[in-house]
């Protein structure tokens, strides 16, 4: 998604991918810099943002000691 001079884009990577350098990197190719204004992880192994709750919901759920 392009909306200069902002670039959306989504990254599948490995664990030690660092995006922030990606960024960099990027920029860098293309002559002109590049930084990152917004970074949103949605998902890490078998957790995925989609299944998160919000932080006061946590006080709804039962909990037996």
């Amino acid at each position: 998604n392009i909306t200069l001079p902002y670039v959306k884009f989504y990254v599948c990577c490995s664990k030690g991918t660092y995006i922030r350098k990606l960024a960099e990197d990027i920029g860098e190719k293309l002559g002109c810099g590049a930084h990152i204004v917004k970074i949103k992880r949605i998902g890490i192994g078998n957790f995925k943002l989609k299944d998160a709750i919000e932080i006061d919901e946590i006080e709804e759920i039962p909990v037996d000691l």
